[in-house]
């Protein structure tokens, strides 16, 4: 019985697309995506014209296929050690040209492979659909040898600037409260966001889209209003234990009456912060630096540690 990996041409014209769009794929990626290849195998079906047409998500990449048969490589299930070994030598030729130019003509580029870089958002609705499809089949009764792990990210959000800081979830209650002063958000208006990064296998793969915001009005010295939080947050828990929505009005004059509480309790919507969102994305699930996502709050000066003095 054989199984087929990716052929070396194909590899190749994998290899260059990466590197046009300036993805510099390494040795294991590409070793790594053309065994996946490998392994779709037995489920490919030929398309009117004869080909295989797939795509495979690599985050952060989409990769396009246009391969037939002679574009995969088999492989005998039970192939001796010296072949083994001559395969991987050949494969190495292979990667070797990772540090040649993309120009190199030594192969023709045939059409067979499209790379583009998936958008983050693009990047999250794949990871929640995986993890959507693991609870799917927890629920179901079947065995899913995944471990799935929900780990709660926090951000101040300053929303005019689009940046958000990262706060512990046990510092949230003090800068709440005015203990915690943010001298460079003085004057504004923040909103305390909370996410959860959806994880498998302690793989982050996507960020919860749903979830909810509470605004802060910070004072001169960068601090929250304790009073207004101790207020709002008696109405917020009277009005969770009452069995209503802490964020959504049950019809026009609720939304008249609490309309301070639901303006500072709200859903969070990504589509109104997208330039914030993409880069929790890059910055929690693909692991890059990001410009509007810092890793805590801006330190505050040493004068500004003594404790609250209002």
């Amino acid at each position: 019985m054989s199984r087929v990996v990716l052929g070396s041409e194909a590899t190749v014209e994998l290899i260059r697309s990466m590197r046009a769009i300036g993805h510099l794929p390494t040795p294991s990626y590409v070793a790594d995506l053309a065994q996946t290849v490998g392994d779709m195998w037995p489920d490919l079906a030929q398309g009117a014209h004869g080909r295989f047409e797939f795509e495979v998500f690599s985050p952060p990449l989409f990769i396009g296929f246009s391969l037939s048969d002679t574009d995969f490589e088999k492989i005998r299930s039970d192939e001796p050690l010296v072949d083994q070994r001559r395969r991987r030598k050949a494969m190495q030729a292979v990667f070797s040209m990772l540090d040649h130019d993309a120009d190199m003509p030594t192969i023709a580029d045939k059409g067979r492979i499209n790379v583009r870089r998936a958008t983050p958002r693009e990047i999250n609705a794949e990871g929640l659909d995986f993890w959507n499809d693991n609870v799917t089949e927890i629920e179901a009764g079947h065995l899913v040898l995944h471990e799935l792990k929900p780990k709660l990210r926090n951000y101040v959000l300053d929303p005019t600037e689009q940046v958000g800081y990262r706060i512990a979830f046990n510092r949230i209650t003090p800068f709440a409260q005015g203990d915690i002063p943010v001298p460079n958000l003085a004057n504004k208006k923040v909103m305390v966001v909370n996410f959860h990064l959806l994880t498998i296998d302690g793989e982050p793969v996507a960020v919860s889209e749903n979830t909810t915001a509470r605004t802060y009005y910070l004072d001169a010295k960068g601090r929250a209003d304790p009073d207004d939080h101790a207020q709002m947050f008696q109405r917020t828990l009277s009005r969770a234990f009452s069995g209503k929505h802490v964020s959504r009005a049950l019809d026009k004059a609720d939304k008249i009456k609490n309309a301070d509480l639901l303006t500072r309790n709200k859903p969070f919507d990504a589509n109104d912060y997208p330039l914030f969102f993409d880069d929790v994305i890059r910055f929690e699930v693909l692991g890059e630096k990001s410009a509007r996502c810092k890793a805590s709050l801006p330190r505050v000066p040493a004068d500004s540690r003594m404790g609250p003095s209002r």
